[in-house]
């Protein structure tokens, strides 16, 4: 008579089984870790830009507004000055207020600023 553990066994199958067709590469493993670890290493730098470009986009931001509060109140006062000294019939000191503000207005519009840029920098 079989004992429970010769009965179990017997139903198992009886093939042998070929384990060196499943042989696993472990130089596959290796590469893989390296290539996972290079692509770490360069999401890593990647983040640093971007937050090098983030500290960047905040400092042009606030010199952006700065520069464009003073330009508007220098323009504004310009257009006083201007009235004033054409009031007084000093054409040649409203004349040079003139350029002055040309200059200004070509200065501060008239950058060879690509729209793109601007436009990433000051969202």
């Amino acid at each position: 008579m079989k004992s429970n553990i010769d009965k179990v066994y017997s139903k198992l199958p009886n093939k042998k089984h070929n384990f060196r067709k499943h042989k696993v590469d472990l130089s596959k493993l290796d590469d893989y870790r390296k290539e996972f670890e290079e692509i770490e290493g360069e999401v890593s730098e990647l983040v640093g830009i971007i937050e090098e470009v983030e500290v960047l986009r905040n400092e042009f931001n606030r010199k952006f507004d700065i520069t464009s509060a003073k330009e508007k109140d220098l323009n504004e006062r310009y257009n006083e000055l201007f009235k004033a000294l054409s009031d007084l019939g000093a054409d040649d000191l409203a004349t040079q207020a003139f350029e002055d503000n040309n200059k200004l207005a070509n200065m501060y519009y008239n950058q060879d600023w690509d729209s793109e840029t601007l436009k990433f920098f000051r969202r």
